[in-house]
């Protein structure tokens, strides 16, 4: 009998440190999956204030020539794709986290999907052209330098010649 208690025992205190195992594994796979979304965001943030510039500049047709208005355009349809792009990814990326947290790592079924589902992840974002601008910081650096560009044409324009005649600015949704 004494021995049958030592023997759960040992069995259960096993399986304490295989559930903590699975835990940490579970952990492991949102801090990776975050490290994209945190990148992601912040990009997407930055972008999303550019386009509001970008599309300012694009309506003011008055103070500025056809071809600067045409490029003006076709950089607020940049800028809106890669917005989507950035959310897409975002929310792709939040879903995987989500259903992660939901998975009971004990059940082997469940384990098995969400490590498939996070391998199905590493696979597309673990690549050079998604890690160097976070591991670089380019990314980041990039859209802040964007945004600095956007709001600097935005002030040249309405600090020009007689300040800016006309812009008819939209309302601007995103």
């Amino acid at each position: 009998s004494s021995s049958d208690s030592s023997y759960g025992g040992t069995v259960g205190a096993q399986l304490q440190t295989v559930s903590a195992q699975l835990q940490q594994d579970k952990n492991q796979m949102i801090s990776e999956i975050n490290k994209f979304v945190d990148e992601w965001q912040y990009v997407l943030d930055r972008k999303k204030e550019s386009v509001i510039y970008a599309r300012k500049i694009s309506n003011c047709g008055p103070m500025i020539i056809e071809s600067n208005i045409q490029a003006a355009q076709a950089e607020v349809i940049r800028l809106q794709s890669e917005i989507a792009d950035l959310e897409s990814r975002i929310s792709k990326a939040n879903v995987l986290i989500d259903d992660i947290k939901k998975a009971d790592f004990n059940d082997v079924n469940q384990r098995s999907l969400a490590q498939s589902s996070f391998l199905d992840f590493s696979n597309k974002y673990n690549t050079q052209q998604y890690l160097l601008p976070i591991v670089s910081g380019s990314g980041k650096q990039n859209s802040d330098t964007e945004l600095k560009n956007k709001q600097k044409d935005w002030a040249d324009l309405e600090q020009g010649p007689g300040g800016v005649i006309d812009c008819n600015l939209p309302s601007i949704n995103i």
